[in-house]
């Protein structure tokens, strides 16, 4: 009988493999910032911080730890960001410890989406959009052309 079982999951994994499927999943392109600027990129973390006991102190250090953790993931995925052909956030960040200090807190700052408990640990699932106050802190805009006023006051007045 194992051996029927066994046969039958090797002939479903080798038509698998015919049909090209695969257990590795296909790598995604970097997030980019490259020709558009109107584009708000959206990050995704999940935290986890273990739990040594079930009390309700425990719980709580349990979330700040998964917090912690959602936030140095959300970090590495922002370093990973291409402002540029070839340039990424990180290297502006290698450049100016205080461009660091601006992406941790944006990081720290993520929307939670859901705190769960499960057997022995804590998670947090965060959700991190870079709109365009993350772009013009990070100096990712474009500057923006003046316009001269054609209506000016006339006599310094009101």
């Amino acid at each position: 009988m194992k051996s029927i079982k066994a046969f039958g999951v090797a002939v479903l994994w080798g038509i698998g493999l015919m049909m090209g499927w695969s257990c590795q999943s296909t790598p995604q392109p970097p997030l980019s910032f490259i020709n558009s600027v109107s584009a708000n990129p959206t990050l995704y973390a999940t935290g986890i911080g273990l739990l040594q006991e079930k009390s309700p102190v425990a719980r709580l250090q349990g979330i700040q730890a998964a917090k912690k953790d959602a936030a140095r993931q959300l970090e590495t995925q922002m370093l990973g960001l291409q402002i540029d052909t070839g340039t990424f956030l990180r290297t502006k960040a290698e450049k100016n410890p205080k461009f660091m200090e601006k992406i941790r807190a944006y990081a720290k700052n993520a929307e939670i989406l859901e705190t769960r408990m499960e057997k022995d640990r804590m998670t947090v699932k965060t959700r991190l959009v870079l709109g365009d106050d993350f772009k013009a802190t990070m100096g990712l805009l474009p500057p923006k052309t003046q316009t001269p006023s054609s209506s000016q006051p006339a006599s310094g007045g009101f």
